[in-house]
């Protein structure tokens, strides 16, 4: 029978005495799943009221585990002390929002919970399992303002955390771990309508200096992480194109076949970042395929050998696509 263990706190310190045989099962579970563990996390959860464990048992066995903190709240006189963010502690969400995002100090001051670890036993991956952890979290969590995780960024984690469960991505750290090679990401769920205001500003901001960056810093992430991040959007907004200068008449003889795509290429790129400068709901309908197409050859200026290999195309055909996908983009957002 399934049991799912709500009450399994630090505080009333069941953990370490009555329940250590609960403990050991998900140390061990985390070895398994391939966490990086130190003694220091156990010792977090014995010594710091803001981190708490939640467990679903089976038959008295552990099954899957999450490690989670509180964070948020921060005062105002912390606010306005950006150069000591670093000293502000266990608030990893609340303080980088901060450091990217200097003008939006008012989510710092909201409460949430951020997801530590989270680890489902091999053996029933695929099943519902974490889906069904952050339900109950979230569940939970109905008095706090959001619930959110930072992780490094893989295909598979992102479209659990945002494709699968509707988390929104706010922030993505501007370098690789050295040790993993995966780009930092945070996401969050609003659980509160203060939280919903703050959420949209971030996630478009986001986007915003993410389009900007796939040229450079970002020029190596994946096509399909990049997708995925932007495919997450939260509100309801459109963008409109302001082309300058020669940018029109330029798209438009591309379109009618005159100049070829390295002629109007800025043009666009207008175009793209409009499309994903608005929220899903209010972009033109396109295939998970046609987007990346966009995203690799006009926001991270690929080569048309690299995208079309990537994507299991032709050259030729991935030219003439992007055609297609250029007049769809201008007939509706010019």
């Amino acid at each position: 029978m399934l049991r799912w263990l709500s009450k399994l706190t630090v505080e009333e310190e069941n953990l370490f005495f009555e329940q250590e045989h609960i403990l050991r099962q998900i140390v061990g579970l985390y070895v398994l799943t391939h966490y990086r563990n130190r003694p220091d996390y156990i010792a977090l959860l014995a010594d710091s009221p803001k981190h708490y464990i939640r467990a679903l048992l089976y038959n008295d066995n552990v099954i899957a585990a999450l490690h989670m903190c509180y964070e948020g709240g921060l005062e105002e006189v912390k606010l306005d002390e950006l150069s000591d963010i670093e000293k502000i502690k266990g608030n990893l969400i609340p303080t980088t929002s901060l450091r990217y995002y200097p003008n939006i100090k008012g989510f710092a001051k909201l409460k949430g919970t951020r997801i530590f670890r989270i680890a489902v036993h091999p053996k029933l991956w695929n099943r519902g399992i974490g889906s069904f952890l952050l339900k109950k979290i979230e569940e939970e969590s109905n008095k706090l303002d959001w619930i959110g995780s930072s992780f490094g960024a893989t295909a598979e984690l992102l479209r659990f955390w945002v494709i699968k469960n509707g988390y929104i991505p706010i922030l993505l750290g501007p370098r690789r771990n050295p040790v993993s090679g995966e780009f930092s990401v945070s996401v969050i769920k609003p659980l509160s309508y203060k939280s919903e205001k703050f959420v949209e500003e971030i996630n478009r901001e986001f986007r915003l200096r993410f389009i900007e960056s796939l040229h450079d810093a970002y020029y190596s992430i994946s096509g399909e992480i990049a997708w995925i991040l932007l495919n997450k959007t939260f509100g309801k907004y459109k963008t409109d194109v302001k082309f300058s200068g020669s940018q029109r008449p330029r798209i438009e003889s591309y379109l009618n076949g005159l100049l070829l795509y390295e002629s109007a290429c800025d043009s666009i790129k207008s175009l793209v970042k409009a499309h994903f400068m608005s929220t899903v709901d209010e972009r033109i309908k396109m295939s998970e395929k046609e987007e990346r197409l966009l995203i690799m050859k006009v926001l991270q200026g690929r080569p048309w050998e690299n995208a079309a290999k990537i994507l299991k195309m032709k050259i030729n055909e991935a030219i003439e696509l992007m055609k297609i996908l250029s007049k769809k983009l201008y007939d509706y957002y010019a």
